[in-house]
């Protein structure tokens, strides 16, 4: 094979493979907007709070419940999400809790929120977490955030009996990469073009003459 059709394929190659793969972007760590407790089933309104406190309710009928949301951007032009993850920093843990989260699917506040006019939530959670002490737990909530319906943001349940929680420093933490350049074949016309210019442009064989 001629050295410069060789050569030529290698760059083709090498830039689509390189034109393929999606790269870092920027992430991004969302603060609460709004975060409410709820005591079921009473009617007591508490109002905004700073940590949540939750009680199992798996075989009792009264247990306290949180909810939190964040302002959630638009993702970036030429991105796509990887990966959504909820934190928290779980202290004053008792028992073996398991802390489930649902994705609320009805508007909130915490300046009207009690026991008795919970938002409407899914049926099933999005991920659940067994707590057994002090630490920082995740959630991977990635689907609700891609599917664009987390406007509303999250329940927090402990459905375990006799154990609690208080959830503190909570945030969403968003992973982003760049959408690969190929989409629709832009990126395999671009390393077509840079094969056939390394082809042109390499250095053409000398040719000598020689004098009688």
């Amino acid at each position: 094979m001629n050295k410069r059709v060789a050569v030529a394929l290698i760059v083709f190659l090498m830039l689509s493979i390189l034109m393929t793969v999606g790269f870092a972007g920027a992430n991004v760590t969302l603060s609460t907007t709004d975060m409410a407790q709820a005591y079921v089933p009473t009617s007591y309104v508490q109002g905004q709070v700073t940590d949540i406190m939750l009680t199992g309710s798996g075989s009792v009928s009264t247990y306290d419940t949180g909810f939190v949301k964040f302002s959630i951007p638009a993702t970036p032009s030429g991105e796509y999400i990887v990966s959504a993850t909820l934190m928290a920093d779980v202290t004053d843990s008792l028992g073996t809790g398991s802390v489930s989260v649902f994705l609320v699917t009805s508007a909130w506040s915490s300046s009207t929120l009690s026991g008795t006019n919970l938002p409407t939530t899914a049926s099933t959670a999005t991920a659940t977490k067994a707590i057994s002490g002090n630490a920082v737990y995740s959630w991977t909530v990635t689907s609700d955030v891609v599917s664009g319906k987390a406007a509303n943001g999250w329940e927090f349940v402990d459905t375990a009996t006799g154990t609690h929680e208080s959830l503190d420093d909570m945030s969403l933490v968003i992973v982003y990469n760049l959408i690969p350049v190929p989409e629709n074949g832009v990126g395999i016309c671009l390393a077509l073009v840079a094969g056939f210019a390394a082809l042109y442009f390499m250095k053409k064989p000398k040719i000598n003459f020689k004098r009688n």
